[in-house]
């Protein structure tokens, strides 16, 4: 059996680039969760290829990497060859909203997808970020910062945005405890979103990014090993980008796992269905970000490693669980067979 691949960032499908590890940093677990497919699709029967690989054959059937505009001239020509259509469903709502529309799904056999609401385990099949999970993580609490912040700079209008919040904690440590924060990641030095013509020229020569007053005094800067940074703080504000999306659980709260600190989640409505609520330190329980700062604070070295505790443990008995790439592989291949 042959399947195509397709994604809407086209740089993934050249060369079989998706399948092969070839990508940004930033979609590190994407691209080995992908690349484990290929593998466990060979010994399946299913042989993977990217939309954009040379040699490419008429297949058996095509699966999306999220919903492709309507007008995608790859989606057309899936759609007239009569074969099945699978759609993996990746982005959140807010950066591809089509992803969650049905009406866009009806051309597809089968959803793979994050979001409880339309699972049905006939069309529409739970899947969920993978990833390779340790046997350990590094535990440690003494000489270490308080709290940071990884993450690029983006603006949306979207009701269910969590960009805004990130800025508001942002802005929030730098007024009343600047000492425990650092800010970490892509786009800090631009003015987001540029309000006038000015701002645009700003935002386009980085050069005078370093003539003008810094926008964010915590911003560090970008990182070449995000666990390595996070290694250096005992906790890290971890908000997905989208909330109120049940299921949507990024990358995000397991990179903070990974690295041995503890995070401060913000996002999925049933995030404890999914992951064990002594594993993180849940930011609607807190009715401001004085009370959350007055717990993290405060917290003694014994309860700290508490957490940690139970974040390996949780990690270890996820080994097999729907998080792991195994099931990733074992359940997209299974739904394509």
């Amino acid at each position: 059996m042959f399947i195509v691949i397709h994604s809407n960032y086209p740089i993934l499908n050249i060369n079989g680039n998706m399948l092969n590890g070839v990508g940004d940093v930033s979609v590190k677990d994407f691209l080995n969760q992908m690349s484990a497919l290929k593998i466990a699709g060979e010994k399946s029967g299913i042989t993977f290829k990217t939309s954009q690989e040379d040699s490419i054959t008429e297949p058996d059937g095509y699966l999306f990497v999220d919903m492709p505009e309507s007008d995608d001239e790859y989606l057309s020509r899936a759609i007239d060859s009569g074969k099945s259509l699978f759609l993996l469903v990746w982005e959140s709502g807010i950066v591809n909203p089509k992803n969650l529309d049905i009406n866009y799904h009806k051309k597809f056999s089968k959803v793979f997808t994050y979001d409880n609401t339309m699972v049905d385990n006939e069309k529409y099949i739970k899947i969920a970020y993978s990833f390779d999970f340790p046997l350990s993580i590094p535990k440690e609490y003494s000489g270490k910062k308080l709290c940071c912040l990884i993450a690029g700079n983006i603006f949306s209008n979207h009701p269910l945005e969590l960009y805004s919040y990130r800025t508001e904690v942002i802005k929030w440590f730098e007024t009343n405890h600047s000492n425990d924060f650092d800010l970490y990641g892509k786009g800090w030095t631009k003015i987001i979103p540029p309000k006038n013509l000015i701002d645009r020229v700003i935002n386009k020569f980085s050069f005078l990014h370093s003539k003008l007053k810094p926008r964010h005094p915590s911003y560090v800067g970008t990182v070449d090993n995000k666990y390595e940074t996070y290694q250096k703080y005992r906790f890290a504000i971890c908000y997905e980008n989208a909330k109120d999306f049940p299921g949507y659980i990024s990358e995000k709260i397991f990179h903070c796992f990974f690295s041995g600190l503890i995070p401060i989640y913000l996002g999925a409505p049933n995030i404890s269905q999914y992951i064990p609520k002594n594993c993180f330190i849940d930011r609607n329980d807190f009715s401001s970000i004085d009370d959350l700062y007055h717990f993290i604070s405060h917290i003694s070295q014994e309860d700290y490693y508490v957490y940690l505790d139970a974040i390996e443990n949780f990690l270890i008995q996820e080994q097999k669980g729907i998080f792991s790439i195994d099931y990733f592989t074992k359940t997209i291949i299974s739904h394509i067979l």
